[in-house]
């Protein structure tokens, strides 16, 4: 595959962006409550998925404007992917069940359908705690 610079500057900048955010959530959650299980890789998930999908649907969306005949229409059903894949990720960060398994699936990688599959199942009990979720709906208030 040969990607164009702009995409591995994309990448570079959610990676950046999502890295400290996870990290700085991740000890806001460890402080409200001890016993709960590490949540970085989750948010990381969450994040770069948020970001990514955002940057890539609103490239996309405008590309589709800038391009006439059925190529735009291909073109601009990709960005409302990638916005409609952003929406699940805010709510993947917000540790919602739902939004975890569909976002799980928007990832179209069979890896990543392992790795955080397993990920969700370690953590499916703690995310529908009613303690829990008033932990991280405070901090989105």
């Amino acid at each position: 595959m040969n990607f164009d610079p702009t995409f591995w500057l994309l990448i570079i900048t959610c990676l950046l962006i999502s890295f400290p955010i996870s990290i700085s959530m991740n000890k806001s959650l460890k402080k409200k409550f001890r016993k709960i299980k590490p949540f970085t890789w989750g948010y990381f998930t969450a994040w770069m998925g948020a970001l990514s999908g955002t940057l890539l649907g609103v490239s996309q969306l405008a590309t589709a404007m800038d391009t006439s005949g059925d190529h735009s229409k291909t073109i601009a059903l990709f960005g409302l992917f990638f916005l409609i894949t952003a929406v699940v990720h805010v709510f993947m960060i917000k540790r919602k069940r739902w939004a975890w398994l569909v976002g799980i699936i928007l990832q179209l990688n069979p890896i990543l359908w392992i790795i955080n599959g397993i990920y969700l199942k370690n953590r499916w009990d703690e995310m529908g705690t009613k303690s829990e979720k008033t932990a991280t709906t405070k901090r989105f208030k």
